[in-house]
């Protein structure tokens, strides 16, 4: 059976992020965003095949060749945490 996987990465929101001025061309991301264990965010592929993995150790999906689409963003939230939606593939 073929699925489609979307998959919406959220990270913390920083604080506060300058606008402008001096102060903005040193604003630095990875220091300003709170850091996961392991100290850096990751690639969003990274991340995909991460949950592909899980997804087939947890028996949500035989086998990762099941998958034909995958959607993905990655983004700064209120509410950090990885959402995942899986639908079967219907042919047509």
């Amino acid at each position: 059976m073929a699925v489609a996987i979307s998959i919406e990465v959220v990270i913390p929101k920083p604080k506060s992020r300058p606008r402008s001025g001096l102060v903005s061309m040193y604003w630095n991301p990875d220091q300003d965003y709170p850091a996961p264990i392991g100290g850096v965010w990751g690639d969003i592929d990274n991340y995909i095949k991460a949950i592909l993995d899980a997804a087939q150790l947890g028996g949500v999906i035989r086998n990762d060749s099941q998958v034909v689409e995958v959607s993905a963003t990655k983004m700064a939230g209120e509410i950090p945490g990885i959402y995942v939606q899986v639908s079967i593939v219907h042919p047509d």
